[in-house]
């Protein structure tokens, strides 16, 4: 009885092995875009930064989804390998698996990035 109990468990780990912590932060003014964002920060941590963002972009609205490094990694290979989209932004604490994407072609290039001609992000509006 134990090992059919323990084979369930492992069976509905594996069937799941990404459970995020999704906090939808509606946009504060009308409805634009959503940024996406994959984390190892934990969301109460997060909020902060997230409404500081949304000061300066308040039609931006953001789906944060707290997720342990490994976690963070194989989505975005999954998600990207599988020709779907991925998070617009990844925020992590394992910066091996950080430089791995970015080495491996999973960021995108220079170039697609936000950044202006001076290499600096550009003012808001």
């Amino acid at each position: 009885m134990r090992s059919l109990v323990g084979s369930l468990l492992f069976m509905a780990v594996l069937a799941d092995p990404a459970m995020a912590e999704v906090t939808i932060y509606p946009a504060l003014s009308g409805s634009g875009s959503e940024l996406v964002i994959y984390s190892t920060l934990d969301n109460r941590l997060a909020t902060q930064l997230i409404a500081a963002f949304q000061e300066g972009r308040p039609e931006v609205a953001v789906r944060y989804e707290d997720l342990l490094a490994g976690e963070v990694a194989a989505r975005v290979i999954a998600e990207s390998d599988a020709g779907g989209t991925t998070a617009d932004f990844i925020f992590s604490s394992a910066m091996d698996l950080q430089l791995k994407l970015a080495n491996d072609g999973y960021g995108p290039p220079p170039e697609a990035g936000p950044l202006g001609p001076t290499g600096r992000t550009p003012p808001l509006p």
